[in-house]
């Protein structure tokens, strides 16, 4: 990849290696780390509770089995570049559920910590940026941690549906 061609060639891919390799001076990570989750762990920006370095780019997929949901729960210690004019363009943290390829989310500045987020699927990715000008503190903090998707038939045999009209039904029989 030598000319600005290849470039935005590389850029129209559905990938977030191609933000790494297209800015200038980012230093980190040029792939996604992949974490398998069946416990609680956490990922941060660099030196967390400290001052993060620049151009920093690293991405992080949480991976659980297919019966599991991830949760990010975000330290209130949260602190990176302010927006400008109200968009996070700059030093950011980023989550995205791929299983909808959607964001979820996209937070820096000094505000309060964001809210909790639970994924739709078995994956969340998290994405935290630095470009090269004021680094802030403390960065970032997220801890995850896995739920179990309630399995719809057996909810449908507690809630509603047939077996509730046969629960309801036996006790009448029985008088």
């Amino acid at each position: 990849m030598n000319g600005p061609e290849e470039l935005k060639d590389f850029k129209e891919r559905p990938s977030y290696v191609h933000y790494v390799m297209s800015q200038t001076g980012v230093q980190d990570s040029h792939q996604e780390k992949v974490i398998t989750v069946s416990g609680e762990g956490m990922v941060h920006s660099p030196d967390f509770p400290r001052t993060y370095p620049r151009n920093t780019a690293l991405v992080w997929r949480l991976v659980a089995t297919d019966n599991m949901r991830i949760q990010l729960a975000f330290d209130e210690r949260f602190g990176l570049e302010d927006p400008e004019d109200g968009i996070c363009k700059y030093d950011f943290v980023e989550i995205e559920d791929p299983t909808e390829n959607t964001v979820l989310g996209r937070w820096c500045g000094s505000q309060s910590a964001p809210a909790s987020h639970t994924s739709k699927g078995s994956q969340i990715r998290i994405r935290f940026i630095s470009d090269e000008y004021f680094p802030s503190e403390p960065g970032f903090c997220i801890r995850y941690s896995v739920l179990p998707v309630v399995n719809i038939c057996e909810q449908a045999g507690r809630v509603g549906g047939e077996s509730e009209v046969e629960d309801t039904m036996l006790p009448e029989k029985n008088i």
